[in-house]
Formats: structure tokens, C-alpha cells, sequence
């Protein structure tokens, strides 16, 4: 089986190659199909395929039976996929987000800062200057568009736009 196919397509590759062999006058039984069904899998199905021979006794068990358990156990092992990629995402989202908050808290100590020495007489003659390497809070402070991915952040941190622009 290969990664990017599916139990259905094996299973159908696989009954078509029985097929085949038996039309040619072979005798395969269904202990053996079974079993080559079995020894055919990729490693994610290990932990099914031993408790399939540890608690089925594989001579009366039968290929369709075999699929059916085979196909949950896939379905299972796709939901977590694909839990585990959505987490992996909101992470990702979580970090932007507080990359995006830290970027907008700097740029508003900056500007206190320009005030205060202009306040003391040292106006300073060029724009300051923040260097942050979050790609994604770099997006997010440069386009002013509304993004879902921020509109739980509060608003006084979103004026970090004028900010850039000014």
C-alpha cells in the first residue's frame, strides 16, 4: 500500500489480482487472503493488524469482515490527521497573534518615545525603525484589510496601520 492510496483502492487492486489468480485455476483460501491482506499494510496499521491476530481467529475470519474493520480504523486515523493539522494551524495562528500584539506594543513605546525627546528638545530627524520577522504579523500590520484571523485582537493594537504608513 502506498502512502497517498486509499484501503478501497488497495482492497480493490487486491481483489482483482485473486480474481485473476483463481480464473487461472488457483486455489487461494480465505485464511490466506486474509493473512496477505494483513502483511500488505503500511506501519500505521500495526497496532490493528496486531490485535486483529491477537483476538480473531483469522482461518474464520472473513475478508469483507477484515475491510470493514480495516476501512473504521482508516476513517479513525484520518480524523486525527486531520485534528492534528488543525491544531498545528491554530498554533501557528496563536503565535501570529501575539507576534502581531508584540509588534503593535513596540510601535506604540516608539512613538512615546519620539514624543518624550521631542518634548526635551532632540526631535528626531528620521522614521524609527522596528524590525520584527513574523512573516504572518507582518502581513497583518501592512494590509489593513480585515482578516478573520484577527478580529478577536483589540482594537487598540490595530493602530499599528497608521503607524506604518505615517
Amino acid at each position: 500500500m502506498k502512502e497517498n492510496e486509499t484501503l478501497a483502492e488497495v482492497f480493490t487492486k487486491f481483489m482483482d489480482l485473486i480474481n485473476q489468480m483463481k480464473s487461472h485455476g488457483e486455489e487461494i483460501s480465505n485464511r490466506t487472503i486474509v493473512e496477505k491482506v494483513l502483511i500488505s499494510l503500511p506501519e500505521t496499521f500495526d497496532p490493528k493488524v496486531a490485535i486483529t491476530k491477537e483476538t480473531r481467529d483469522i482461518s474464520e475470519l472473513g475478508v469483507q469482515e477484515l475491510m470493514a474493520s480495516l476501512k473504521s480504523y482508516e476513517q479513525k486515523l484520518a480524523r486525527h490527521f486531520e485534528k492534528s493539522i488543525e491544531s498545528a494551524f491554530q498554533s501557528k495562528l496563536i503565535v501570529a497573534n501575539a507576534e502581531y500584539v508584540s509588534t503593535a506594543l513596540a510601535t506604540s513605546q516608539a512613538i512615546w518615545l519620539r514624543i518624550i525627546l521631542d518634548n526635551v528638545g532632540e526631535k528626531p530627524e528620521s522614521a524609527t525603525e522596528l524590525y520584527y520577522d513574523n512573516k504572518s504579523a507582518i502581513v497583518m500590520a501592512k494590509n489593513p484589510v480585515y482578516h478573520n484571523m484577527i478580529r478577536h485582537i483589540a482594537l487598540k493594537h490595530h493602530f499599528i496601520w497608521e503607524a506604518i504608513d505615517g
